[in-house]
């Protein structure tokens, strides 16, 4: 995932939108701001029209808040993924993710085709196996997640789980001070170029590779000094219609060991207050029952006359079947090979805060239980300042955490053609300042012919008494200066080519290919010099096509006004048998034309010579003309 300076964590839930947005400073990260907006959707509502109410509530909130970070990290529930944890023995990258995938298709309920992978891999140097962290999400789920984060007008920069949201929020949370310092100084990394280096720099470099390998172990001795006692934590935040469950050490070393969706949250506590309660009417009703006048009926409640004792009761009932598939986790985490004993539960979410919850489950579980009110460390700076709302926050945050490069898991299923745009845009300035170097180049060779031009010159002044008896050598002087000067002109006509050409075709890709919807599969591209695109490909939806076509007119005509008065037209649809889909799909062709291109293919004034002309007569002399007029490079039209 990107190791941005600013980051949005956006958590879209069933009742309520969370952001929070985190900054990354010289010496650490820092809490900017967080906001939260209830989520009202008529059950009725059309998926159409449930993605439109979210995406307009959310909008409004971050131009509430004066939020104008684009870039932003979302997250999908935990109950829409599998996740298995499994150790497999050490062996190269290439081969251990031929196994993983192998493993994937014995476990994973579903089809493989139809799924997206994800795992992170734990090394430890003294273990001859290496822990194995598989995420997988139905396609369909994913796309349908991805309709709503592209009509927000946000930049995502990742997809992220709720589950492990959660879990690498407390991660960093409650690293120790001096161990989170070092690890953050070190996360400063740089873009990779992947350049090819000379066999003589690749020598220093494997040099420095192994100086820095054996100072990361000195660096681990270090910090294994300072480093507080791994302690095993059950976190538990409590939604509206789900409470998300991760069990994993915190410390020096955080190791995720479990994690689970769980059915049993605020709403069925409302719902059971609706049917236990005489008088309550309507969900909205017992809702604001169980906000004001509901308490968990433990050993140490104290039931003033304002609680309302059916509702009272109806909500313990269901507090203690959420103990009960807590206690069920817990003991199959105890159970694994590496399992130990919870040492204590921390709860956050909306839900945490309902009066005497987290007495009543430490009375059933005999373990501690706290909500989580105040940051465990000061690893965050500005955390404090979110006050009793902060146990609301702990996804939001760990979401934006993904996004400034600082979370211990790296899980991201944001499709694969949005991740090689980001990373293209991060290797931008590089190709930038490659074209400027090979325009320096063609400089300063220019510079050289000023230089003989000049020289040329100064000759033909001192030889201009002696023109007549030199007039043989003057003419050739002459000839040599105008070959010169074509050149110079064609250089200048490269060189500008070069800086402002070849990069076309990338951002006009770049351009559609943020436009494109993720089930549109783009099988040709037709870039012209002249300005016009032809976009061809494939999709299983026809709505597609012409969405896609509405986003290309909206983006690049409406805002951007780079496109002519007709705009990107979808000009042929038809249903056809595609082999990559194995099933009849639409095939779509869409066209558009860029403003302010003229194409500058022309005719060359001469053809070139064929090596049988060479071989029959002499090479005139003088200029030889060059493809193009004018000192114009001829581009031919190409095709991606």
């Amino acid at each position: 995932m990107a190791h941005l300076k600013k980051c949005l964590g956006i958590e879209l839930g069933s009742d309520s939108i969370k952001v929070a947005e985190a900054a990354v400073e010289k010496d650490g990260i820092r809490l900017l701001k967080t906001a939260s907006a209830p989520l009202d959707i008529p059950a009725d509502a059309s998926r159409n029209d449930k993605h439109k109410i979210t995406v307009n509530i959310l909008k409004g909130l971050l131009k509430s808040k004066k939020i104008t970070t684009k870039e932003a990290v979302f997250c999908i529930a935990g109950q829409t993924v599998f996740v298995r944890r499994f150790k497999l023995p050490k062996t190269t990258p290439e081969r251990l993710a031929r196994i993983i995938n192998y493993e994937a298709r014995q476990q994973i309920p579903f089809p493989i085709e139809k799924t997206m992978l994800e795992y992170q891999v734990y090394e430890e140097p003294e273990s001859q196996d290496v822990d194995v962290f598989l995420v997988a999400l139905k396609k369909d789920v994913l796309y349908d997640f991805m309709d709503i984060v592209d009509r927000t007008g946000l930049k995502p920069m990742g997809v992220n789980i709720s589950n492990l949201a959660l879990f690498n929020f407390h991660a960093l949370d409650g690293c120790p001070a001096e161990l989170f310092a070092n690890r953050f100084k070190s996360s400063k990394k740089k873009i990779s170029l992947d350049i090819k280096l000379p066999p003589f720099f690749e020598k220093l470099k494997k040099i420095k590779k192994k100086k820095g390998a054996e100072q990361a172990e000195e660096k681990g001795d270090a910090e294994s000094e300072f480093a507080a006692p791994e302690m095993v934590h059950a976190y538990l935040n409590i939604g509206a219609t789900m409470t998300d469950l991760t069990i994993g050490s915190s410390g020096a070393k955080p190791m995720l060991g479990f994690t689970r969706s769980i059915p049993v949250a605020g709403n069925s506590i409302t719902q059971a207050i609706l049917e236990q309660s005489e008088g309550v009417k309507d969900f909205k009703e017992a809702e604001q029952i169980k906000r004001e006048k509901t308490t968990i009926l433990s050993m140490s409640a104290d039931i003033s006359p304002s609680i309302n004792e059916q509702a009272s009761e109806a909500a313990t009932g269901v507090v203690d079947r959420l103990i009960a598939e807590l206690r069920r986790s817990i003991d199959f985490y105890i159970s694994q090979p590496d399992g130990m004993a919870v040492d204590e539960i921390i709860l956050s979410g909306g839900q945490s805060l309902l009066p005497n919850l987290a007495s009543y489950i430490e009375e059933k579980l005999n373990t501690t239980v706290k909500v989580y009110e105040t940051p465990a460390g000061t690893n965050i700076k500005g955390i404090e300042e979110a006050g009793k709302e902060l146990s609301l926050y702990p996804i939001p945050i760990g979401l934006a955490l993904s996004g400034l490069g600082q979370a211990a898991l790296q899980i991201d299923f944001l499709p694969t053609d949005r991740k090689v745009a980001i990373k293209f845009k991060r290797k931008k300035g590089f190709v930038a300042l490659l074209a400027a170097m090979v325009a320096g180049t063609i400089l300063l060779g220019t510079m050289s012919g000023n230089h003989y031009i000049a020289i040329y010159k100064d000759q033909t002044g001192i030889y201009q008494d002696e023109y007549i008896r030199n007039s043989p050598m003057i003419k050739r002087i002459e000839s040599v200066t105008k070959i010169e000067e074509d050149l110079k002109t064609k250089f200048d006509n490269l060189a500008k080519g070069l800086t402002t050409e070849r990069a076309y075709p990338l951002f006009r890709w770049l351009e559609i290919l943020e436009a494109k919807p993720a089930d549109v599969l783009v099988s040709s591209l037709k870039i012209f010099p002249d300005g016009r695109v032809v976009v061809e490909g494939y999709t299983e939806d026809q709505n597609s096509a012409v969405k896609f076509s509405e986003h290309l007119n909206e983006e690049l005509g409406t805002k951007q006004q780079n496109l002519e008065d007709r705009g990107a037209r979808l000009d042929d649809i038809r249903s056809e048998f595609n082999d990559l889909f194995k099933k009849d799909v639409y095939k779509f062709s869409i066209s558009m034309k860029y403003k302010n291109r003229f194409s500058r293919v022309q005719e060359a004034q001469t053809a070139a010579p064929t090596t049988q002309q060479q071989q029959r007569g002499p090479v005139p002399s003088g200029p030889v003309p060059m493809p193009g007029r004018s000192g114009r490079i001829a581009l031919p039209e190409g095709e991606i």
